[in-house]
C-alpha cells in the first residue's frame, strides 16, 4: 500500500506530542483557504475532492463547504492543491513556502518551520490573495480564493398550501425564454432560475413528469456595474424580482430571504439565494 513518508513523520510527530500539549502548539503545518465571491460573501460549492501533488491523499471527498484545513509537504517548497468540484470543474493551486527543521527540546524534538507562503505560478482561479504568509497554531486563514461575482439567479421555493411544508416537484428540465436549459434528475421544491441580463422579464417553462408543462414568469430591475477585478466581465445585479404570471395553481405567494442579514430581499444574491415562496 503506497504512503506518503511525510504524512508517517507528521504522525510519529503528532503522537509523540499527545502528551505534551506544548509540543502541539508549535506544529505550523497546515493552512486554511477559503473561498469568496468578489463583492458578496462566503463562496460554499461541493468538492468531490482535493488532491496534493507527489501524494496519494485525498482530502474533502463530497464536502459541502467555503474553508478548507490542507497540509504543507516538508519534502518540497512548492505545494499543487487539485480542487474538484461536484459540476465537473477542476481548479489547480500553485503554492510556495519555506520549510525548515528546528530543534525544540528534548522532550518535542525536531519540528518543521513553515512560512513566507507565496503564489509561484498563475492558479486557474479568478483571484487569489495571501492574507497571512506564516501558517499559525491552531491554523488560520492564510489564503483567500475569490471568483467573479454572477448574481444573475432568482430563488424560487414551493410550498404545500399554506403550510411550511416544501412541496418538492418532479422536473425533467427547465427552459428559459432566452435559450438556456436547466436539467434535473431529482425532485426538488427549491430551484435557482438564471434571469435575462437584457430584458426586464424572463420566462421559465417547467416540464414535468409525465410531460406537463407549467410557466412561470419574473419582472424584475436590472443594474449593470463593472467589476472590481479586470479580468472579470461586468456585472449585473437584479432587484424588485416579483411574479409576473405563472400557470401554476398557486394559493398564494410571498417573499422569503436566506440571507444572514434576515430582511426581506427581492434582489439577487451570489451565492443565490431563496427570494420568492409560491404556495401551490
Amino acid at each position: 500500500m503506497k504512503k506518503s513518508i511525510w504524512f508517517i513523520l507528521f504522525a510519529v510527530i503528532a503522537v509523540s506530542c499527545l502528551n505534551d500539549p506544548d509540543c502541539y502548539q508549535l506544529d505550523n503545518s497546515e493552512i486554511i483557504v477559503n473561498f469568496n465571491v468578489l463583492g458578496f460573501a462566503a463562496d460554499p460549492d461541493t468538492l468531490l475532492d482535493v488532491r496534493t501533488s507527489g501524494t496519494d491523499s485525498i482530502f474533502y471527498q463530497n464536502t459541502i463547504g467555503s474553508s478548507f484545513k490542507l497540509p504543507l509537504n516538508p519534502n518540497t517548497k512548492e505545494q499543487t492543491y487539485i480542487f474538484r468540484w461536484k459540476n465537473g470543474s477542476i481548479d489547480t493551486l500553485f503554492l510556495g513556502y519555506s520549510a525548515q527543521v528546528q530543534f525544540v527540546s528534548a522532550d518535542c524534538g525536531e519540528r518543521y518551520v513553515f512560512g513566507k507562503l507565496f503564489l509561484p505560478l498563475q492558479s486557474s482561479f479568478d483571484s487569489i490573495r495571501i492574507f497571512n504568509q506564516t501558517p499559525t497554531q491552531p491554523a488560520s486563514a492564510n489564503i483567500v480564493v475569490y471568483r467573479c461575482a454572477n448574481p444573475d439567479r432568482a430563488g424560487v421555493k414551493f410550498k404545500k398550501g399554506t403550510t411550511k411544508a416544501d412541496s418538492a416537484l418532479a422536473v425533467s428540465f427547465v427552459t428559459t425564454d432566452f435559450g438556456t436549459q436547466l436539467n434535473y434528475s431529482d425532485s426538488l421544491s427549491s430551484f435557482f432560475l438564471p434571469l435575462n441580463k437584457q430584458a426586464n422579464t424572463t420566462t421559465f417553462e417547467f416540464t414535468l413528469a409525465g410531460g406537463v408543462i407549467e410557466n412561470l414568469r419574473l419582472s424584475y430591475s436590472r443594474v449593470k456595474s463593472a467589476s472590481p477585478i479586470k479580468d472579470c466581465d461586468s456585472v449585473t445585479t437584479f432587484s424588485k424580482i416579483k411574479i409576473a404570471s405563472t400557470s401554476f395553481d398557486t394559493t398564494a405567494t410571498k417573499i422569503i430571504n436566506t440571507a444572514s442579514s434576515g430582511a426581506v430581499s427581492t434582489s439577487t444574491k451570489d451565492p443565490a439565494i431563496i427570494n420568492l415562496e409560491i404556495f401551490l
